[in-house]
């Protein structure tokens, strides 16, 4: 079985992305991706194997090494609106990020049937 590190950087290399690009995306420095990649990080926090695993199309699972299986994550919504917000999304910084959703919460609240 592959380590994390080996996995992490075959699949940014697959990706056509650089340290930074991946970092950019995570809201970390390009120095933690490198720890990640050269295993010297072994204790990735969840939320950025998430991430990864998300960007990468994989699951965290795989890219963790806790599993062999590379199964890509199902979209069952193909709605090019919320592929833009998305999209728009990746570029902002964690606090832009916290107070879009925050906003996008208390509409749903609004719109909500009892």
């Amino acid at each position: 079985m592959s380590s994390s590190g080996d996995r992490i950087r075959e699949l940014r290399l697959k990706n056509n992305l650089t340290l930074d690009d991946v970092a950019k995306r995570l809201g970390v420095g390009r120095q933690a991706i490198y720890k990640y990649e050269q295993g010297t990080v072994t204790n990735i926090p969840l939320d950025n194997l998430e991430k990864m695993a998300a960007m990468f199309g994989t699951t965290p699972g795989y890219l963790a090494g806790w599993t062999d299986e590379r199964e890509e994550p199902v979209s069952t919504n193909d709605d090019p609106q919320i592929h833009a917000v998305s999209t728009m999304m990746e570029s902002m910084s964690k606090d832009q990020k916290d107070q879009i959703l925050a906003i996008v919460r208390a509409y749903a609240s609004t719109q909500r049937k009892d």
